[in-house]
């Protein structure tokens, strides 16, 4: 994959994105970042930038760490996947590889594990590749099962799904919707194990969309300290619900 490059953000743009991060989450990694971009400018810490932007969302499934993201990546993802995609003789959408591709980043968060600043550009890699032998073994036999049937007169519309991958896609999200069931469900259980300050906290943030600088006054503390609580609160759910899903997904011994 080639580098990453912040296709249509100007450095001041991506410094007060970063910055709106940092104050919503209080990530201090964001802040350093942020910094070192002020400092050094984007190209010397492009991966290092979606690594930590990756990891954010991990952490805390901010919106907005997965938007800049998805903004700072996408075009040379389907620069990538286009260049990729010629070499099959299949006709296939760079564009809906794309859309697979985040979305499967969306859904898997929980996968990644920043080792290294190009840890990102690394898994992103893997995820490319597999997505497109997903959509070249699903196009592939979808033509195996039209060439078998020598009665149709007409040729198949291969814009329209066959029955097989119809059934497939319904199955894959009934799965999709059980998981995601028992993902809320993990969530709702490690939420409950915070202290009843980090509840209150995530609650009023989150499900209120009260403003920082509200909730501090209500709960009487500082707003820095605020940030903290939220940051260390949302870090506690999802690392246990990382453990609780390595778990469930471990073979039996």
């Amino acid at each position: 994959m080639s580098v990453f490059t912040c296709q249509d953000l100007t450095r001041t743009e991506l410094t007060a994105r970063l910055d709106d991060l940092w104050h919503e989450n209080g990530d201090v990694a964001i802040r350093d970042l942020m910094q070192s971009i002020q400092r050094d400018g984007l190209e010397t810490h492009r991966d290092h930038l979606c690594t930590r932007l990756m990891e954010n969302y991990k952490s805390t499934g901010s919106g907005n760490a997965y938007s800049l993201l998805f903004e700072i990546t996408n075009k040379v993802f389907l620069t990538t996947i286009s260049s990729r995609v010629r070499k099959h003789s299949f006709l296939l959408d760079p564009n809906d590889v794309l859309q697979e591709v985040f979305f499967n980043i969306y859904r898997y968060p929980y996968r990644f594990k920043a080792e290294k600043p190009e840890s990102f550009r690394n898994w992103a890699n893997t995820i490319i590749r597999n997505t497109i032998l997903k959509f070249v073994r699903d196009r592939g036999r979808d033509a195996r099962l039209s060439a078998t049937d020598s009665e149709l007169e007409v040729r198949e519309d291969t814009r329209q799904l066959s029955p097989l991958t119809e059934a497939i896609h319904q199955e894959s999200s009934a799965l999709c919707a059980r998981a995601y069931l028992l993902y809320l469900t993990l969530y709702a259980g490690q939420f409950n194990r915070l202290s009843q300050k980090e509840r209150d906290a995530l609650h009023m943030v989150e499900v209120e969309a009260r403003s920082y600088r509200e909730v501090s006054d209500v709960l009487g503390i500082k707003l820095e300290n605020l940030k903290m609580v939220i940051f260390r609160a949302r870090k506690k759910i999802f690392r246990n619900l990382e453990r609780s899903l390595n778990a469930l997904s471990s073979p039996l011994s």
